[in-house]
């Protein structure tokens, strides 16, 4: 068996397409009307489509979260932040936050699924390696192993 990817269950497909392309940068790869597949290995799903389509026992619960988080890194977190600030009528949680040791941020998509931003560990560490820090000093700082920053260090900033 193999796991394929999330599925989120949206009220208007076409308004969360264009704030997964346009905000999150994430390419659709196939549109098959009621389902559409993401370059981020995650898929949307009409919540009218699911009921009808695909008829399972399940009621759709929506809401806010649901317990679910999608994870995303940039490399270039400073233009996302921008781009962030610049999105109109945005769910914030929290705006860009140090936590260990890397800075993330947290909003609702249009409906309501928990959207977490966090700066990618390649350009963490660089940052870091930067500001003079050893590579103990990162993985303190980052809570992260130091065969887990060497490894990331052998892969290249």
């Amino acid at each position: 068996m193999k796991y394929q990817c999330p599925i989120l269950v949206v009220e208007d497909l076409d308004r969360s397409r264009m704030f997964y392309e346009n905000l999150l940068g994430q390419a659709m790869i196939v549109n098959l009307g009621g389902f559409m597949y993401f370059s981020g290995e995650f898929a949307l799903r009409d919540r009218r489509s699911w009921e009808t389509v695909e008829p399972c026992g399940l009621t759709f619960q929506g809401g806010p979260g649901n317990g679910l988080e999608l994870y995303f890194e940039e490399s270039d977190f400073d233009a996302f932040a921008v781009r962030l600030e610049n999105h109109p009528d945005l769910d914030l949680i929290h705006g860009p936050t140090l936590m260990v040791g890397r800075r993330l941020t947290r909003f609702r998509d249009p409906d309501g699924h928990a959207i977490v931003v966090g700066e990618d560990m390649k350009a963490v560490i660089g940052r870091y390696l930067g500001e003079g820090l050893s590579f103990e000093d990162i993985s303190a700082r980052t809570h992260y192993p130091l065969e887990f920053i060497q490894a990331i260090l052998r892969r290249g900033l």
